[in-house]
């Protein structure tokens, strides 16, 4: 029977692994150095690795301001895709939100980034704006939020 993907804190020690899953899967990802940056940013308070077989399939940046949730960044290894990952993943960060008294959680995700989008969507984001030129290619992001509590 295979196990379950466990879900826990980001520490220093996930910082090369998490570099290389951006740059596999983003076209402008985070290195090494700003991952340990956000990090060390947040204290270690929110960010979130998805551990299968002491591989990281899956992770996310979110960090809590006063009754807020950012997140900042949310990710799953492309062939682990489609397996509801993103779904346990969200609802995780979600709960810890609740934990910390959040009233509202707020990102922005790539307009062609329609499977996240549907995500979001499914789990009561809704669209509060649009950042013009948010990426570094130009591309558009759509700014999300949701209220919780």
């Amino acid at each position: 029977m295979e196990a379950d993907p466990v879900l826990r804190k980001m520490t220093d020690e996930d910082v090369e692994q998490i570099a290389m899953l951006e740059h596999e899967i983003f076209p402008d990802p985070w290195d090494r150095a700003s991952v340990g940056r956000y990090l060390e940013s947040t204290g270690g308070a929110g960010p979130v690795v998805m551990v299968k077989d002491e591989t990281i399939i899956g992770y996310a940046f979110v960090r809590s301001v006063i009754d807020e949730i950012h997140i900042d960044n949310i990710a799953i290894h492309p062939r682990r895709r489609r397996q509801g990952l993103g779904t346990q993943l969200l609802q995780s960060i979600l709960q810890w939100g609740m934990r910390q008294n959040c009233r509202m959680v707020y990102l922005e995700v790539r307009m062609s980034n329609q499977p996240a989008i549907h995500l979001y969507e499914a789990h009561g984001f809704y669209h509060t704006g649009v950042r013009k030129n948010y990426y570094h290619n130009g591309e558009d992001a759509l700014l999300m939020t949701l209220k919780v509590g």
